[in-house]
C-alpha cells in the first residue's frame, strides 16, 4: 500500500470520526421531535450544466492535497455501486434501519468528496428513507445512480479501474 493511499485512508477515517462525534453531539442536544437538519438546496434547473465536483472545497477538506482528494473520490466511485446494491436489497426487504445506515455512510462520503449534485441527491434519498416512503426512496436511488454515472463520466472513470 502506497504512503499517499495510507494518508488518504487515515484522513478519511479521521474525518468520518469527527463527523460521527459532531453528529452525536448534535443529536444529544436535540429533542426527538425536532426536524432533521436541512440538506443542501435542490439542484439548479439546468443540472447538466452544474459542476459535478467542487475542487476548491475538496482541497479545503484535504488540506490542499489534490492527490488525497482524488483518492477519496476514486474510493467513493469504486465502492458506491456495491453500497447502492446493498441499499436496494435493504429497501426490498423493508429494512429501513439498515437502509438509513447505508445512506448515512454514503452521505458522509459524498460530503467529504465535495461532489454537490451527488451529495444533494443522497440527501434527498436520506429524507425519503426517513419518511419510509418506498416510491420516493426508489426514485431518489435512481437519481443517485444517475449522478454517480455523471460524476464517473466527468472524471472519465471506467468500471473496474
Amino acid at each position: 500500500m502506497s504512503q499517499s493511499w495510507m494518508i488518504a485512508s487515515t484522513t478519511l477515517l479521521a474525518m468520518a470520526g469527527i463527523a460521527a462525534v459532531a453528529y452525536a453531539l448534535q443529536r444529544r442536544g436535540r429533542r426527538r421531535a425536532d426536524p432533521p437538519p436541512p440538506c443542501p438546496a435542490a439542484p439548479a434547473a439546468d443540472e447538466a450544466a452544474s459542476p459535478v465536483r467542487d475542487v476548491e472545497e475538496a482541497l479545503r477538506i484535504t488540506g490542499g492535497s489534490i492527490e488525497v482528494a482524488d483518492m477519496l473520490i476514486a474510493d467513493l466511485l469504486g465502492s458506491l455501486p456495491d453500497q447502492l446494491t446493498q441499499a436496494e436489497k435493504a429497501l426490498e426487504q423493508g429494512d429501513w434501519e439498515r437502509l438509513r445506515a447505508l445512506i448515512h455512510r454514503i452521505k458522509g462520503a459524498t460530503a467529504v468528496c465535495a461532489v454537490p449534485p451527488l451529495h444533494r441527491a443522497v440527501c434527498e434519498l436520506q429524507r425519503a428513507a426517513r419518511e419510509a416512503d418506498t416510491g420516493l426512496t426508489r426514485s431518489w436511488m435512481k437519481r443517485v445512480e444517475v449522478e454517480r454515472q455523471r460524476l464517473a463520466a466527468a472524471l472519465d472513470v471506467r468500471p473496474g479501474g
